[in-house]
Order: structure tokens, then sequence, then C-alpha cells
């Protein structure tokens, strides 16, 4: 443009603009521009004040109120468009999210945060967001890609000075060392970073790194000094009032004081970190460490179940089930599906130290239900466990097959060789109450195997001790199988090969049961000096560690051998120091047993009427304690005595009221015992087919439920019957099948009666040679 002409147009310009029209059409245009940007100014001001407010509610530890309020800032900063308070509020609240345990949800938002700040150039902001999506992958499990992450968030703090952020990642850089097992890296950086925060006098990061170098000390197992540096973090956090990371150490504290095995300790800092994390509604925190307490009561139950102290039980079920009910409330409104089938399978336990096996069937089941919809593997494994020791108390044996194959099936899957050869020694048990010895034999010497497959030395330190023992429990069972087999020598060998190992296994305990144990076999040899020397000495040792369920155990068994030997006097001081045992301790079920051996005795020295006294007693305790399974053990006792003291018809009275309990329970092993009772007391008066109609029920049961040892008992019951009829090819019919069963099965009572029946039937229809052969046979047994 030509100077002359640029200078007329500069000056038309300038007199356009100053003309009153210009004037006042350009005071609306700066108007309208200074009530944008005032604006926008006040809108990026509220978004800032939102943040802030977010920042300090995260930093107290309310998680829920700090995400709502970034949200509300977010969405500010978005509407005028401010990239960089959108990549700061995305990263805190990403970080947020993950403190509250959405860890998938926080990797979704860090990333967004991340891909802004790289697009506005903010490296600061970058290494700031790469340290959160390593915590992110942390939470997640995913440990060799939280370290990479951390790895690249430290070179960036690095590259732009930011000494704050460097001391965060590099805490979080040697915890995830810690849970790499490299616990001496681990403490070195996580001391790098607490040197550069104490330098800065950053308190709030300084609390995290010391609550994570006690993490390191605790992976460890080095207890004491785990509790020293939670113990300083929960000072400083306190200060800071930083109450998520105070319930978070408070709750830490607790798992530590658990491993050191002090309940109390642990159930005192749990309850603690419980007060927190329902102040600040830290829902995820709050189930797990509810969780925690239950599974603490649960072992304080296991234990007074294991030392038969039965108020403890009582108490502590009830508050199992009270924690675990509002445990199930969160974890239904969280959708923890993994913690609601563990709260069920909890709430399962509780009522079967009730004594009410139908509700924790009913809960079992439940978690089983879940377990099995999430292929949550370990929690089904335990729910079946748990589930199979009601079974088993009810005597449904066919049932805990069935439970002990899916649980083998699970173990398999996960390799755990410890679990296989549990359920192998479980099926190996079962399968020796049903009579089919083989079987057992089969899955106890599998058992053997898998033991040898384990390497101990990798286990943790609580399994070695259970794995060492294995083989101990196993040689026990194929100990019990040859005494069924009648092999006694055979369940000798057994029986001192256990002693052997277990001498040398330090477990006082385990050596008082294989001791007694050893008895028996010698009781069964009639060698009663040495059954005694042997019990005496589990005796002492139980004694030495105060054991009393285990003391009781050795003194029934001394109290059955004296009686063996008519030995009374010393029989009944044995069962009188039961009695004391069980007065002292305020326990209802050893007292149960005292006087279930005071029956024995007396019933040995044939003074019926005494007998009938003591178990009546022990009938009545069981009643009281809801025992119905030692209930229709007590009845079925009862019914036999009165059976032997010639009272026949008191005799089916308690049969009956057995037989109603069996079928209340749903236990068919114990429905066909009271049916053979009822079927041999009929049989004794006479009322022959009264005894028919009673074995015939029994068989049947037997069949449906393949109990070939049952089957065989009631086809005795049977030919004794219709031999006393003079049926003789009815005998014939009845018994010939079942002697080949009872000589598989090795039951050398059955099948002595039925080659007496069977003899009897011959020699009676005419075939004396046949007679004479079965006699022989019966001579050899």
């Amino acid at each position: 443009m030509r100077p002359q002409l640029k200078s007329i147009t500069i000056t038309t310009l300038l007199l356009t603009l100053f003309s009153p029209v210009a004037i006042s059409a350009n005071n609306v245009l700066i108007k309208e521009t200074l009530a944008q940007t005032v604006a926008q100014s006040n809108r990026k001001a509220e978004a800032d004040k939102l943040y802030e407010q977010g920042a300090q509610q995260y930093r107290r530890g309310y998680y829920e109120d700090a995400i709502k309020t970034y949200e509300q800032a977010l969405t500010i900063y978005r509407q005028i468009n401010d990239k960089k308070g959108i990549g700061q509020t995305l990263n805190n609240l990403g970080q947020t999210y993950n403190l509250s345990s959405q860890n998938q949800k926080a990797l979704d938002i860090l990333q967004q945060a991340l891909a802004i700040r790289q697009e506005i150039k903010d490296r600061a902001g970058e290494g700031e967001t790469l340290d959160n999506i390593g915590a992110a992958y942390y939470s997640l499990n995913q440990l060799e890609k939280a370290l990479e992450t951390l790895q690249q968030a430290l070179a960036i703090r690095r590259e732009v000075k930011d000494k704050t952020g460097e001391g965060i990642t590099l805490s979080r850089i040697g915890l995830t060392y810690s849970y790499l097992k490299q616990a001496d890296k681990a403490l070195e950086i996580s001391q790098q970073a607490l040197k550069i925060q104490q330098d800065l006098g950053d308190q709030f990061q300084e609390a995290y790194t010391l609550f994570r170098i006690g993490a390191v000390y605790r992976n460890m197992s080095n207890y004491p000094n785990a509790l020293e540096w939670y113990n300083k973090a929960l000072s400083i956090s306190r200060a800071v009032r930083n109450r998520d990371l105070e319930g978070r150490i408070l709750y830490w504290i607790g798992v530590t004081y658990a491993q050191l095995n002090k309940n109390d300790r642990a159930l005192d800092f749990y309850q603690q970190a419980l007060v927190v994390q329902h102040e600040i509604r830290a829902n995820n925190l709050q189930l797990t460490t509810l969780i925690s307490i239950i599974n603490q009561y649960e072992l304080i139950a296991s234990n007074a179940d294991s030392n038969g102290m039965t108020s403890q039980i009582k108490e502590v079920s009830n508050q199992i089930i009270k924690l675990a009910e509002e445990a199930l409330i969160l974890a239904k409104k969280l959708n923890q599906r993994e913690e609601e089938a563990n709260i069920f399978q909890s709430l399962g336990a509780a009522y079967r130290y009730l004594g009410d096996n139908k509700q924790a069937i009913v809960l079992l089941q439940e978690s089983i239900k879940i377990a099995q919809q999430i292929n949550a593997f370990t929690i089904e494994y335990n729910a079946l466990f748990q589930l199979a020791v009601i079974y088993d108390k009810q005597g449904e044996y066919r049932k805990l097959v069935e439970l002990d194959e899916r649980q083998l099936e699970i173990a398999t899957k996960q390799k755990n060789f410890v679990n296989e050869a549990l359920i192998l020694n479980a099926i190996c048990s079962n399968y020796n109450v049903l009579g089919e010895f083989q079987k057992a034999i089969e899955a106890c010497q599998q058992s053997l195997v898998k033991a040898r497959e384990i390497n101990i030395a990798e286990l943790p330190p609580t399994t070695q001790n259970y794995a060492r023992r294995l083989p101990v429990d196993t040689l026990g069972l194929l100990e019990l199988i040859h005494i069924s087999l009648g092999e006694y020598d055979q369940a000798l060998d057994f029986a001192k090969q256990r002693l052997s190992i277990v001498q040398n296994l330090n477990q006082p305990k385990l050596e008082v049961n294989v001791l007694v144990d050893l008895g028996s076999v010698y009781d069964k040899l009639k060698d009663f000096p040495k059954a005694i020397e042997v019990t005496e000495k589990a005796l002492m040792i139980a004694r030495k560690i105060k054991e009393a369920p285990l003391e009781v155990r050795a003194l029934k068994q001394l109290s059955s051998i004296y009686t063996k030997q008519k030995s009374y006097a010393s029989a009944i001081e044995s069962a009188q120091q039961i009695l004391a045992i069980a007065k002292r301790l305020d326990n209802p079920d050893l007292e149960a047993d005292a006087l279930g051996v005071f029956s024995n005795i007396y019933q040995a020295q044939g003074n019926y009427q005494k007998a009938i006294e003591f178990t009546q007693q022990q009938l009545a305790i069981f009643q009281k304690t809801k025992q119905r399974g030692f209930e229709f053990s007590a009845l079925s006792s009862l019914s036999s005595i009165y059976l032997s003291s010639g009272d026949t018809q008191k005799a089916i009275e308690v049969a009956n009221q057995s037989l109603i309990i069996a079928r209340q329970l749903l236990s068919n092993v114990g429905i066909q015992i009271a049916l053979l009772r009822l079927s041999r007391t009929y049989y004794i008066r006479g009322e022959y087919e009264e005894s028919i109609k009673y074995t015939q029920q029994s068989l049947e049961i037997a069949d449906k439920t393949k109990n070939f040892l049952g089957k065989v008992a009631a086809s005795v019951n049977l030919s004794d019957i219709y031999n006393s009829l003079g049926e003789y090819n009815k005998v014939i019919a009845v018994a010939e099948p079942q002697l080949l069963e009872a000589r598989k099965l090795k039951d050398r009572p059955s099948e002595a009666g039925l080659l007496l029946n069977l003899s009897s039937a011959y020699t009676n229809i005419g075939n004396y040679q046949k007679g004479k052969e079965l006699v022989g046979h019966l001579a050899r047994l």
C-alpha cells in the first residue's frame, strides 16, 4: 500500500471508531467481552475453590466426599475448556478412586489425565499422573507393570526437579519391590524416599512411607519391626489428620498382631480401625476389616471347639453372626461377590458351631453357588470343607465322597499338592467307614505319593508344619483300615511308623494322638501291659501340655483296657478323672464322655440298671445342648442296653426314638442302624414278620446308598430270621451272595454269621457235605 493511501485509511478508521455511532457500538462490544472475561474468571475461581475443597477432603481421607467435589470442579473446568484444570482434576480423581478400591475405574480416568497432560506438555503433571497409574497397576496386582510405570514417573520427576514427587514415587517403588520379594532393595529405596520427605518437612507423605516400610518388614515376617514402623506412621497420620491412612494403619497393626497369634490385641486394633472407617464412610475398608474380625472370631471358635469350651463357642458364634450380617449388607451394596460368598461361609460355620446344621447347610450351599458363578475355587473348596464336617457328623458318607471328589478336582486344578493329599485322606477315611477297604487303601497310597511331591521349603511356615504331618495322618488311616480288616500286625507296623515320624516333628499334641492309637492296636492284640504303657505315656504328655481333650482321650482308652481286664476299680477311677476334668472346665461334652465311660463299665459288669442310668444322664446332656447326632448315638446305646437287660419293650421304644432323629438328620447310616436295632429286638421277641419288615427297609436304604457294609449286616439279620423260621432255601438265597460280599469287604463278623446260617441251612436240607465244608471255613476264621 502506498504511504499516502495508508495514511488516509488509518485516518478514516480512527474517525470511524471515534464517531458517536461507532463509539456506542464499540462500548457494547467491550462490555460484552469484559463480561465474558469476568464470567470466565469467576467460573474458574469457582472450579479452583471446589478443587481445593476436594483436595482437603482427600487429605483427610473423606474419599466419597472428595470424589463428588472433584466431579463438580471437573464439570466447570470442561465448560470453560481449562485443560490444565481438567488434567489436574482427572489426576486427583483417579488417585481418589484408586484409594477407594475402584482400581480399574481409577486407571481409566488416569489414562485420560495422562493424555491431556501430554497434549499440553505439562511434564511435571505427566510425572505425577504416571506415578498414580503405577499405583493403580500395583492395586490391580500387576506388579511388573506398576514398577515399569513408576520408573518412568521417577525419571520425569527428577528431570523437572520435583523433589516432593520424587519422594512419593520412590516410596511406591520401594513397596512394589517388597511384593516382588526383593526386600533389601525395597528397604533401600524406601529409606531414600523417607530422607527426601523428612528434609522437605512433608509429614503427609512421610506417614505413607513409614507405613510402607512397616509393610516391607511384615512381608519379611519381621513382625516386631513392622509394628515399630506402623506405630511411627500412626502417630504422624494422626498429627496431619489423615483419617483414611490412620484407619489403614490400625487395620494392618491388627493383622500383624493376628500373625503373632495375639488375638485380643488384633481384635482391639481391628475395632479401632472400624470406628475410623465408619466415620469417613470408607465402605470397602469397613468390609475388609469386618471380615478380618469375623475370621479372628472363627479362629477363636475353632480353638474353643477343639478344647470343648462350649460356652465360649456359643458366645463367639453369636458374635460372628451379628458381624457377618452387617458385612453381608455392605458386600451386597458394593457388589463384592467374593466377599459375599466368604460371609455366607462364615455364617454357615457359626450356625454349625451352634448346632443348627440345617441352617448351616443352606448358608454353605449359597456360598458354594456364588463361588461357582464367579469361579472362586478357593472359596468353593473351603465351603465344601465346612459342609463335609456337617455330613460327617450326620454319617452321610456317600455325600462326603461326592464333596471330596469335587474338592480333589479343585485342588488338582490349582496344583495344590497339600490339599490334594488332604482330600485323598478324607476319601480314604470315608471309604473305610463304608467298608470299601480296597478303595480306601488306594486313596491313602495316592496321598502318600502326593505328600512326597510337596516341596515343604517353598510353603509358608504354618503350612510347612501341616505338610510334615500329612504322612502321619495317612499312615494313621492305613492303621485304621487294617484294624477294620482284623489285620492287627499290619496295623501295628503302621502305628510304629507314625510314632517314628512324629517324634521328630516336635508336635506334642500329635504325639499324644499317635500314642493313644498305638495303645489301641496293642489293645486289639490283647497285649494289655503294652497298651497301658503307651497310653499312660500319652496321658503324661497331655497333662504336661495342659490339653484337657487329649487327656480325656487317653483316660477313656485306659478305662476301656481296664474294663476288658475286669479291673473295674481302675476303670472307674479313670472315668472319675474324666468327670473331674469336665466339671473343672464346665464342659458338658466331656461330662457326656465320662458318663459314657461309666455306662460301658457297668454294662461289662452286667449291671444294666446302672448302665441305663448313666446313659440317660448322657442323653439329657445331648438333648440340652441340642447335639442331635450324639443324641441319636446315646439312644442307640440305650436301646442296646435295654435289649441286653431283657427289656425288649423299652428297647423298641428307644430304638424308635433314635429312628425319628436319624430321619430328621437325613442320616441314612443312622436310619439303617435304628432299623436293624428294631429288627434284632423283634427277632429276639419271636415277632419274625416285624423283624423281616424292618430288615427289608434297611436293605432298601443300603441298596439306594450303595452301603455294601450295611447290606451285608442286614443280610445276616435276614438269614438269622429265615433260619429260625426253617425257611432254609431263603437262607441260602439271602446269605450266599452276601457271603462273597462280606469276604470282599473282609467283614469277618458278618462272614462268620453268614457261614453259620448257611451251614445250618445246608445241613437241614440234607446237604451234609456242604454244611461240613462251611463249618470248616468258619473254624478257619
